[in-house]
């Protein structure tokens, strides 16, 4: 049965790329101290103040005043990236629950909300000190409801961005990534610092950091697929074949990405210089050791017109940030 536990790190049901917060300052699902098993990548990856296009997504109200944490997420967390003054882009796993199928690839996304209100920060935490919250005025969401083929989604804001808080980024729909892979690929996310999963219980421990923004690059490209080739990796969260075949619009990268990270953005390590987004961070497999071993990003190129449309909608074509 390939179940895929990456739903374990697309969605907070059991435990999530959207982080989500059971009232513990050092953990998320389940509580306690993680146990020492770490990737490289975004886990462990430096703190970023410069790249402030990323932005945190909370799911649900934040703590109310009075309270520890008072004005932080008090519900599950994601990650998003500005591309344009008022728009946000994401993965709409953070957005919609999911109606688990088996395989895992059959799951679909159903019409219900993953929570309520969504709020978004510029601030480099939604769990620490006091950030400053930005409401959503829409949604957008593809047509399609595949999990591993529309896990993408647009936030249009209220209110604009200031440019003197953070410049939006280019993205790129025309790159075929299947035809023109990148060979190294960079992410700015909010992820957890640790993760391990217990591949007995299936339980996933985690130390969430403080969600605060990070920074990796040269994380390696293992495959990308169009529909004719298969790219096949080790998943031990998807027993008993301990495989997970990656379906046409995933591009799979090394072992990056965690609970917090879902919907930051993916750039080309050649162009992050100039960053331009090129894919959302979707969800994670797992190795043998219980760690993260590789990330699963959906292609923008798959998206191209919805995005095209949504920006328009948003922006105006004047504005749009395209490359």
């Amino acid at each position: 049965m390939e179940s895929m536990r990456a739903d374990i790190l697309i969605i907070g049901l059991m435990a999530s790329a959207c982080a989500v917060d059971t009232g513990s300052t050092d953990t998320v699902e389940p509580q306690g101290e993680a146990l020492g098993q770490t990737s490289s990548s975004l886990i462990g990856a430096d703190i970023d103040t410069e790249h402030t296009f990323d932005l945190g997504i909370c799911i649900g109200d934040l703590v109310p005043a009075g309270q520890p944490g008072a004005g932080t997420c008090a519900g599950a967390a994601c990650s998003g990236t500005l591309i344009g003054p008022g728009l946000v882009l994401t993965a709409q796993h953070c957005l919609r629950q999911i109606d688990f199928g088996d395989p895992f690839c059959k799951s679909t996304f159903t019409t219900e909300p993953f929570g309520s209100p969504i709020q978004v920060t510029v601030s480099s935490s939604v769990r620490v000190g006091t950030p400053t919250w930005l409401q959503v005025q829409a949604e957008l969401l593809p047509p399609g409801k595949g999990v591993c083929t529309d896990d993408v989604a647009l936030l249009i804001l209220a209110e604009p961005v200031p440019s003197r808080v953070a410049l939006p980024v280019h993205i790129d729909v025309n790159r075929d990534l299947a035809r023109d892979q990148p060979r190294e690929v960079a992410i700015v996310g909010r992820g957890s610092i640790a993760d391990f999963l217990d591949l007995t219980t299936f339980e996933l421990f985690e130390d969430d950091g403080g969600l605060q923004r990070r920074v990796q690059q040269h994380i390696p490209v293992q495959c990308a697929v169009d529909g004719i080739d298969v790219c096949q990796v080790v998943d031990y969260s998807s027993p008993p074949s301990n495989q997970f075949t990656s379906p046409a619009g995933y591009l799979v990268i090394g072992g990056s990405v965690s609970p917090g990270d879902s919907g930051s953005g993916v750039f080309d390590q050649r162009d992050f210089g100039t960053p331009t987004v090129i894919g959302v961070t979707s969800a994670a497999t797992f190795g043998a050791d219980g760690g993260l071993n590789h990330g699963l990003i959906t292609r923008l190129d798959t998206h191209r017109d919805f995005l095209l449309d949504g920006m328009r909608r948003a922006l105006g074509r004047a504005a749009m940030q395209l490359k």
